[in-house]
């Protein structure tokens, strides 16, 4: 920063008790207020432009805070989505194995076909092997206790 403000006064001669006023007094009085000037306006201008720069390093740093933040996001977005695709595709997967697994079972008109069949065959009138072998017993047992009471 530049220091207008220090002037350097030449000394005037000594010239006893009366003095002249010196011709350039007035002059050099309008350049004296005129520096004094340029150095209050320089010094304002100064200090505009250092304020200046703090709020560009201010708006830099935020601007990269920001940026930082939003860098973080959109990872953090990305892999969100990975991990999606990675559920939709496991979700497609289980659809597929669950349609073939579903081919595989009867449709309803096949399952109306096996009913049918069983109203007309009554497998519940049938009867075990284990059942006739039973009653056969009981029959030849029968006709044993018969034949022994005639």
């Amino acid at each position: 920063m530049v220091d207008f403000g220090r002037q350097v006064q030449a000394k005037a001669p000594d010239r006893g008790l009366v003095s002249k006023p010196s011709p350039t007094a007035g002059v050099e009085e309008v350049i004296k207020r005129f520096v004094t000037s340029l150095t209050s306006r320089i010094k304002i201008v100064e200090e505009r432009v250092e304020n200046m720069r703090e709020r560009i390093e201010l708006v830099e740093h935020s601007s990269v805070e920001r940026h930082k933040v939003s860098v973080k996001a959109v990872k953090e977005i990305r892999d969100h989505m990975r991990t999606l695709r990675g559920d939709v595709e496991e979700t497609k997967s289980l659809i597929e194995r669950v349609a073939k697994r579903l081919d595989a079972f009867a449709s309803d008109e096949e399952v109306k076909v096996l009913k049918r069949y069983v109203e007309l065959w009554q497998p519940m009138n049938y009867v075990t092997r284990s059942e006739v072998k039973s009653i056969v017993r009981n029959m030849l047992k029968g006709e044993e206790i018969e034949e022994e009471e005639k």
